[in-house]
């Protein structure tokens, strides 16, 4: 088994070093020769002498009967038994060298089909080395409870001692917040190692957008798109309000892959009013960037009913869900349409995690009377060159609302779906004027702690 593998192997160095054709002439010593003959006899079809005299030729030479044997089939010679003889004659003839002929055509099919598998093994390999799936080490699995550290603050930034959180969990109220340091401020190996290869790597969203519903967070996550450096998830994940059970890998796995300077970002309206959300974000990464989209309370709330009315078309009227009594005009904060509209309560919720620092509040009415003003503070705010400018905007008279113009291989310009756009409801003007006088004071709030006048008083 050993000499017929050996001889294979000495076959194929002899067939790599042979140009294309269906065989080939080598000269070897005799007793390299008769090796090859007789471990392989069916390999070589002629056999050639090389005299030492080189006046001589093949065709001169005597004994002709054994020239009309060496041009059997070497199976034919061994059969014969006239092998040594041969070997010796053709040395008392004065032959220095022999020279064998292999026909390697059944080898050269071999061959073929070698190459062809170990193209088809090197090209999955590679295929599945570019889908993340062949790191040249395996990754350490670490406990995501074991990444997060608590820690407890007082107001002049002294960390608590063990005997202090005690009483924190006592009496919170004496502590400004609690932090949970996130992967990237503390000495355990970072989590956010993930899948990676030359097309990028999935990452924790470096943005978000939390919120408000109806107040055009579609409409600016669809004009960030066409910035180059912006990859975003197509539906909204509701991680850190739905399936939060579910873990950060999965939530990670959600994520579009990245190249290196490009920022991964997401979009859930319904974060900004769920009241675990900014500590589970927080517990992720402290440093995400986080945009508002808001917009006037009372025509956000208008907007909400008519998207659920669409849904439900045998709602009660507006009026009827968003006061108690209509008598008295006691205003329903349990509606969802109206708690949304209270920005200034949401917003504490986050600034207990989150400095002010951290926020980015776009106008939802500029951003459909200026988009390319309200995408040029977006873009500053992530830090992003301002790619997204006047250019790629128009405005759609019919909708009333802005829309991309046509991409380049596009038949037609990018507007929001049919639902956007859709006409409100005729609402009673003294209902309106109600929910408006409601929410003032929370506006005025919501003013002060953004430091913006959004106008909607």
């Amino acid at each position: 088994m050993a000499k017929k593998l050996l001889t294979r192997i000495q076959l194929m160095a002899m067939l790599l070093r042979a140009p294309e054709k269906s065989s080939r002439r080598d000269t070897f010593h005799p007793d390299e020769l008769t090796h090859h003959l007789k471990s392989s006899p069916s390999e070589a079809t002629r056999m050639y002498c090389i005299f030492s005299d080189p006046v001589q030729h093949w065709d001169n030479a005597p004994y002709s009967p054994v020239r009309q044997l060496l041009q059997r089939p070497s199976g034919q010679l061994e059969k014969s038994g006239v092998f040594t003889l041969t070997r010796h004659r053709l040395r008392l003839m004065g032959c220095s060298k022999w020279r064998a002929a292999f026909n390697f055509g059944h080898l050269r099919v071999q061959s073929k089909l070698s190459v062809f598998f170990t193209m088809i093994i090197l090209f999955s390999y590679l295929f599945y080395c570019l889908n993340g799936y062949c790191d040249s080490l395996p990754r350490p699995v670490f406990d995501q409870q074991t990444n997060v550290q608590h820690k407890i603050y007082f107001h002049d930034g002294q960390e608590a001692s063990p005997e202090q959180r005690g009483a924190h969990s006592a009496s919170p109220a004496s502590f400004v917040r609690e932090q949970l340091l996130d992967l990237s401020n503390s000495k355990v190996p970072s989590n956010n190692i993930s899948i990676a290869n030359n097309f990028g790597s999935k990452k924790f969203p470096q943005a978000i957008i939390i919120g408000v519903k109806k107040g055009g967070t579609r409409a600016l996550l669809e004009f960030l798109r066409i910035h180059p450096e912006v990859r975003a998830v197509g539906a909204e994940p509701h991680f850190f309000d739905r399936f939060y059970d579910k873990g950060l890998e999965w939530y990670r796995n959600l994520m579009p892959r990245t190249l290196e300077g490009q920022i991964t970002m997401e979009k859930t309206p319904s974060y900004f009013i769920t009241k675990e959300a900014p500590r589970r974000v927080f517990s992720m990464s402290s440093h995400t960037k986080l945009i508002v989209v808001v917009r006037d309370p009372v025509t956000r709330a208008v907007s909400d009913y008519t998207q659920t009315l669409s849904k439900s078309p045998g709602l009660p009227s507006f009026q009827n869900l968003a006061f108690h009594n209509s008598t008295t005009g006691l205003i329903d904060t349990s509606w969802s349409a109206v708690r949304i509209g209270i920005y200034s309560k949401h917003l504490e919720n986050w600034l207990r995690f989150f400095p002010l620092s951290r926020f980015l509040f776009v106008s939802g009415e500029r951003l459909v009377t200026d988009p390319a003003g309200e995408m040029g503070r977006v873009q500053d705010f992530l830090g992003l060159k301002r790619v997204v400018t006047d250019k790629h905007f128009y405005f759609n008279q019919t909708k009333g609302f802005p829309c991309l113009k046509k991409p380049e291989g596009s038949s037609r310009p990018r507007c929001l779906g049919k639902s956007k756009g859709r006409p409100h409801p005729q609402i009673p003007f003294e209902v309106l004027l109600r929910l408006r006088d409601f929410y003032r004071p929370f506006n005025l709030k919501f003013y002060q702690m953004t430091g913006h006048n959004f106008g909607w008083d």
